[in-house]
This record gives C-alpha cells, sequence and structure tokens, in this order.
C-alpha cells in the first residue's frame, strides 16, 4: 500500500522509518516476505533516496526466488477484494532491478485467447510498464512501453531491450482456453 502511495506521488521519506521498523521485525523473526512486497520497499527505499537501504533489502533475501509467482493456489483469483490487484500484477509481470519477466507463470487458462492490456505497472526501482496482449489464433503479440529507467523484458524465450515496440510470442498451448464464440470482444484492462 504505501509503495502505491508513494507511486501516486506521495514523499517516500516520510515512510521510511515504518517500513524500515518493519523489515527490521520481520527479519529478527525470519519470516519470508513475497516478491512484490519486497520489490514494492525496494522501490520505496529508492525513492526516498535510501540505496544503501536497498542494497542491505537485497542481501536480508526476504523473498523466495522472484521466479517463483507464489504457493499452490495462486491460479485462483484470492476472495479477499484487497488482494486482486497484486495477485492479478503478479501474473502480468514481475521483476527486480534487473529484469522484468511478463507472464511469467504463462497465461492463466481463462486468459488464452482473450485480449488485454495494462498500464502503470511498477517495474524495476523506477520504471513503469504498459503492455497490451492481442491474440493471433495460438500466439499472442505483445505491445509494450517501459517508462522510466530502461529495462529488459523477458518471456519465455523471448527477450527485448527496447522501451517500447511489438512482437510476436511463441504459440501458447490453448488447452483449458474458453470457447472463442463466449468470450467479450474486449478482454478486461488493468489499470
Amino acid at each position: 500500500g504505501v509503495a502505491e502511495l508513494v507511486r501516486l506521488g506521495e514523499a517516500a521519506s516520510i515512510w521510511v522509518p515504518d517500513l524500515v521498523t518493519m523489515l527490521e521485525r520481520s527479519a529478527r523473526r525470519g519470516t519470508q516476505i513475497g516478491h512484490g512486497a519486497v520489490e514494492a520497499a525496494a522501490r520505496v527505499l529508492h525513492a526516498a533516496g535510501e540505496h544503501t537501504a536497498v542494497n542491505d533489502l537485497r542481501r536480508m533475501r526476504f523473498a523466495p526466488s522472484p521466479s517463483q509467482v507464489s504457493g499452490d493456489d495462486d491460479h485462483v483469483m484470492p476472495a479477499e477484494a484487497g488482494r486482486i490487484p497484486s495477485w492479478v500484477e503478479r501474473h502480468l509481470v514481475i521483476s527486480d532491478e534487473h529484469v522484468a519477466r511478463l507472464m511469467p507463470a504463462s497465461f492463466p487458462s481463462s486468459w488464452l485467447g482473450v485480449d488485454f492490456e495494462a498500464h502503470g505497472l511498477p517495474i524495476g526501482l523506477a520504471s513503469t510498464l504498459s503492455f497490451a496482449i492481442r491474440w493471433h489464433g495460438d500466439r499472442p503479440a505483445v505491445l509494450w512501453e517501459v517508462t522510466g529507467t530502461p529495462m529488459p523484458l523477458s518471456y519465455d524465450t523471448w527477450t527485448t531491450g527496447q522501451l517500447s515496440g511489438e512482437a510476436l510470442w511463441p504459440p501458447v498451448p490453448m488447452t483449458g482456453a474458453a470457447d472463442p464464440s463466449s468470450l467479450p470482444a474486449e478482454g478486461p484492462s488493468f489499470s
């Protein structure tokens, strides 16, 4: 939540003491914190100019590897409404300060064949990503734009260092896809 407030323009520095206290307590307890929460904390610390704290946070290894999206039930949308935005964001992109991985767990079966777009997703320490997926049979086409610090993007075997562009990704097995005739003309838009 704090990272979202900072992303919307609130001063990051006012949140540093509370953030550091929470991280310190978690470290003393040996608590694992989800990758998204660690990256959000890093973005707040970076925005506050606390670069040493960002490096310390990285060394603490709070989170599992970014290649692990989450737990066993991560394919099911959470029932708690407040957890849905971060659940959706984790399915769209995960990142650290080096690379942003789009659709890190591939496409949920209910998203196969559905066009969608997302805007202003936080990636890295000081960047945002907007992208859209349009389907060409079993091949997703991606259009993207990175704002802020340049950051490489990846999906499956595809990678790019361009700030914007479009590409046709490898085929995705359509097993479990919704019947195309029952899909809405426009997919969901996540902002």
